[in-house]
């Protein structure tokens, strides 16, 4: 009977270890998370954020520290994470913007004044050309 319950023994000691190592891994990139955010908090009290970028590119250190502790920690803890999903998201917010968004404002701001203004002046071209005629 102790041999059948060896093996399950020792696959619980095998997660429990693995679990041990996950949770160390969030433990870490939580306190390395914290730390940064709380650079960034005590960077900017008193100061406007557009005054801060203005002086100085090295400014914006603490929330670029930020966002590369967090690709970072995505990147550690795996896809399947909040954070590895957050990245996942961002990602494809990106790309809609960058494929749909920024196109269709081309579109509407660019595109459709340039052809609204070249209809009017083929209209008054053909006016032109009609008045023309008649002579």
């Amino acid at each position: 009977m102790s041999t059948c319950r060896a093996p399950v023994y020792l696959n619980k000691i095998c997660l429990f270890s693995q679990v041990e190592k996950r949770l160390e891994l969030v433990k870490q990139v939580s306190h390395s998370t914290h730390k940064k955010l709380t650079a960034c908090l005590q960077g900017q009290q008193g100061v406007d954020v557009e005054k801060k970028s203005v002086r100085s590119p090295s400014k914006k250190l603490p929330l670029t520290t930020l966002a590369q502790c967090l690709v970072e920690g995505a990147a550690v803890l795996g896809d399947e994470s909040l954070l590895g999903l957050a990245q996942e998201l961002i990602l494809f917010e990106l790309t809609i913007e960058r494929d749909v968004i920024e196109p269709l404002y081309d579109l509407s701001e660019v595109e459709i004044p340039n052809i609204q203004k070249q209809r009017k002046h083929l209209a008054k071209l053909v006016l032109d050309m009609d008045s023309a005629r008649t002579r």
